[in-house]
């Protein structure tokens, strides 16, 4: 966009030459209507001006028609981006709403996980105090086999 401003404002600096070469133009006739020879000399001159002129202002014609197709170019790309970032916003939407669907699941596992953990260490409590029990049993157990064997081989 700047650089079409800059085309633009270049075009309004040579329209206003062009102005201000008119009015040197004008002054010249006023002169030339005072003197023939000068008249001769000024018509050629003029001539040759005006005609450097054509082909600034062909110049400009094309330049403005160039204007023109860039414009409309830049307008379809507009348009086309426009088109895309519809696009890209819906797909966006989508996305969004996959990732709240995900975070519900993961919320879910979280949830499900925490509870099998916390009944996996419920029965690991449960196992160890029935090892624990099995322990004091045993040693139980143990210390009335000794006192059996005591009295068994007292006995003998």
């Amino acid at each position: 966009m700047e650089h079409l401003e800059r085309i633009l404002t270049h075009i309004v600096d040579k329209l206003e030459s062009l102005e201000q070469s008119q009015r040197e133009m004008r002054q010249q006739i006023s002169m030339i209507l005072t003197t023939q020879d000068q008249f001769l000399k000024s018509q050629l001159a003029m001539e040759q001006r005006i005609g450097s002129l054509e082909q600034r202002m062909g110049s400009l014609e094309q330049r403005m028609d160039s204007l023109e197709q860039r414009m409309d170019s830049l307008e379809q790309r507009m348009g086309s981006l426009e088109q895309r970032m519809d696009s890209l916003e819906q797909r966006m939407g989508s996305l969004e709403q996959r990732m709240d669907s995900l975070e519900q699941r993961m919320d879910n596992l979280e949830r499900k996980s925490e509870e099998r953990h916390m009944e996996i260490l419920e029965r690991f409590s449960l196992i160890q105090r029935d090892i624990d029990i099995n322990w004091d049993v045993t040693n139980q157990n143990k210390r009335e086999i000794e006192r059996v064997k005591k009295r068994l081989d007292a006995a003998m």
